[in-house]
Parts: C-alpha cells; structure tokens; sequence
C-alpha cells in the first residue's frame, strides 16, 4: 500500500543519515573536549542537519527547528568548501576587511538555504510538500559587515504555512 511505501521509504532515509553520521563522527565521550574547529566537514554535517530536518518534519516529530548556520564570531574560514572565500580568514574578518570575500561567503549559505528549500519541496506532505505547510526564514545578523550596521537586514522566507502565505512577493 502508499502508506507502507512511505513508511519503508523514511525508514532507509533514517538508516542512511544515520549511517552518513556515524562516518563521520569523531569518537564521542562525555568527557569535554577541544572546541570543534570547522574543516572540510562543515558542509557535509549542515547537510546532515537539514536531512535530519526534513526527516523530523516529515514524521511530524516537530512544527518547529531552528537552525543557526553560522556567526560572525564562529571562526569559520570557508575557503575549502566555498569559491571565493578567503583562505586565512574567518567570516569576521571577511566582514571588516574583504567584502568581495565575504559575499562569497553569503552567497554560500544563501546557496544552502535554497539546498533546504529543495530538500522541503521535494518530499509529499498533505495537501502538497513540506516546503507548502511550513515556513523557513532567513537572516543574518547584520546588513553591512564593515561597521556592524544593523540596518537592512537581508530576511528570506520561503513556504505557504499551509496556504497562510501568498508566495511570490518581494516586499520593500
């Protein structure tokens, strides 16, 4: 039946990521360790945490998540991942000093949200998709890197929150 093949279907897409996961885990203790540094690995485990988004959503575990790509102060140096990032410095950095860099960088993440995006319009959901029945915002802390200005900030949201939404708008 549809509904066993559903079932079946979100049972491999678990026994995936959690198979995705544990490859790519550093051993794990509950002793605390060094701070996490972000390598190579970023983009792949942000991509673990939208699978394990959408698979949440999916099962109707939660209505809610939120999800924080990244600060300013993260240290995050994307060159390895991110065309057109700096080498040597981190996002801050990027934001004083190397602008071109630093659109580099939000265009990046700007690219992953649309990644979540297609990840939420592609799978079926009542009345339509997950992306149909939720809403995803994002934003970033600041509009201007350079002085921290806090004016204008970009603000992206996509879905219809289950037709609550007219899609479709740019708003001023």
């Amino acid at each position: 039946t549809a509904d066993r093949a559903r079932m079946e279907s979100y049972l491999e897409s678990i026994h995936s990521l959690e198979t995705r996961i544990a490859a790519s885990e550093a051993e794990l203790s509950c002793e605390p360790g060094e701070r996490p540094t972000h390598s190579e690995s970023y983009p792949e485990r942000l991509d673990q945490v939208f699978d394990l988004t959408v698979l949440a959503m999916k099962c109707d575990a939660t209505r809610v998540i939120t999800i924080n790509l990244g600060d300013l102060y993260s240290g995050l140096v994307m060159s390895s991942f991110a065309p057109g990032t700096s080498s040597t410095q981190d996002l801050h950095s990027m934001s004083h000093s190397n602008p071109g860099a630093h659109a580099g960088a939000v265009r990046w993440f700007a690219g992953k949200y649309a990644s979540l995006i297609a990840k939420l319009k592609a799978e079926p959901d009542v009345d339509g998709t997950l992306l149909d029945n939720s809403l995803v915002l994002m934003t970033s802390e600041i509009g201007r890197g350079n002085d921290h200005y806090a004016g204008d900030l970009p603000v992206f949201l996509a879905g219809r929150g289950g037709g609550a939404i007219n899609t479709g708008r740019r708003l001023e």
